[in-house]
């Protein structure tokens, strides 16, 4: 994944509290990590959002869970139950998102900011 996504110009920022990833893209972060109550079957999560966190100085959502921009007719949108218990099957599964969620339908968000913001403001409204 870290070289998809350094190739993409993200950089590998920090470590989110339970050890998923967060990345940088100038203003754009995405942070890849895990539902933690979920084990031992772990379920991936996906964020993508604009500015320095995941909230603002409202406390705000900055950023967008990635289930709410995959349309809900397609089978992708389902991401959180392409689970992982060893190292072998997370490498399965961010393979698995980077072919099916990131390329496709996240590098088109992080290359147009006013797409991104868009689908976060309609999270913030309807969330």
């Amino acid at each position: 994944m870290n070289d998809y996504l350094e190739a993409q110009g993200f950089v590998e920022k920090e470590l989110t509290p339970v050890g998923g990833v967060v990345y940088r893209r100038f203003d754009v972060f995405l942070e890849i990590n895990y539902e933690p109550d979920t084990s031992p079957d772990y379920s991936p999560t996906i964020v993508l959002g604009v500015g320095a966190g995941k909230y603002d100085e409202g406390g705000r959502p900055a950023g967008v869970p990635f289930w709410y921009v995959i349309p809900s007719n397609l089978q992708e949108r389902s991401y959180t139950f392409w689970t992982f218990k060893t190292e072998a099957d997370l490498q399965s599964v961010l393979n698995r998102i980077k072919d099916a969620l990131l390329e496709p339908h996240a590098r088109p968000l992080w290359l147009n900011l006013d797409r991104l913001e868009k689908y976060i403001a309609n999270f913030r409204a309807e969330f």
